[in-house]
């Protein structure tokens, strides 16, 4: 058989399939129907409608108020429905959000024109996680702070409800764990200071986002959401600084200029 007459499907199928690392969503590459998804459709299309139509994402404009930032909803939930199985859909809703909001995070520490000096206020307010310190931030950064508590508040309150709000803490720690390397590299970049592998390294699989990720991926999973599950997972046990390693590795080939 000629190659020009293998099929488009199976050629992409058989590329898939011998690609070392794995990075195609499968669950939206499903037929997108009741008759494939059965009792999980309606709770699915519930939870669409609620992350389309949620206050935080419109209020923050992010193409109006945040121009330097990449938006990122659609995007961020379809990757995140790889997550989890059906049933998780508060976690699917949680971890939405919280990317969504690392993600303009990172723009604002990569992209935007903010000074170190913001950017260091800006991490400080994080690592204080009190509404007072928003009087320090220029005003896209309050817009930004002020979402983040206000989001983290609202999925305090859900899970408060199931008991586990303890949960909340080891999320918010990952978070500041997160925005402490994005300033850390936005420091070295600032001042033209280029660190060695051993000193960059650690920060690079930090600010690939991953254990943030994964601490962050267990609000919301019920019984599985244990104190001693959050212990473990923010220990930064192998499974999560061997994907760590994958992400960062991936993401800095994507990322690369070749000068």
């Amino acid at each position: 058989m000629e190659f020009s007459a293998i099929p488009t499907v199976l050629l992409t199928s058989s590329s898939e399939a011998l690609s070392p690392v794995q990075v195609a969503q499968r669950r939206p590459e499903s037929v997108f129907h009741p008759s494939v998804w059965g009792d999980h459709f309606l709770a699915y299309a519930s939870a669409d409608m609620a992350i389309a139509a949620s206050w935080w994402w419109k209020d923050l404009d992010v193409a109006g108020k945040l121009p330097f930032a990449r938006d990122r909803l659609v995007e961020m939930y379809f990757w995140i429905l790889g997550v989890y199985e059906p049933h998780y859909i508060l976690a699917i809703r949680n971890l939405t959000k919280v990317m969504c909001l690392t993600s303009i995070i990172d723009d604002m520490y990569d992209a935007s024109n903010a000074t170190i000096e913001e950017l260091v206020l800006f991490n400080d307010a994080i690592q204080r996680w009190e509404v007072s310190a928003l009087d320090q931030l220029p005003d896209y950064m309050k817009l930004v702070y002020q979402t983040v508590l206000d989001t983290f508040n609202i999925i305090e309150d859900e899970m408060a409800k199931q008991g586990r709000s303890y949960g909340v803490e080891y999320a918010k720690s990952a978070l500041k764990d997160l925005v402490g390397v994005y300033c850390k590299e936005a420091k070295w970049y600032h001042e033209g200071y280029v660190p060695s592998m051993d000193e960059h390294w650690p920060v690079a699989l930090l600010s690939c986002g991953y254990q943030a990720v994964s601490t962050i991926s267990f609000i919301g999973m019920g019984e599985l959401a244990t104190k001693e599950a959050f212990d473990w997972v923010s220990s930064n046990p192998l499974i999560v600084q061997g994907s760590s390693v994958i992400c960062r590795l991936i993401d800095d080939v994507v990322g690369h200029k070749i000068l």
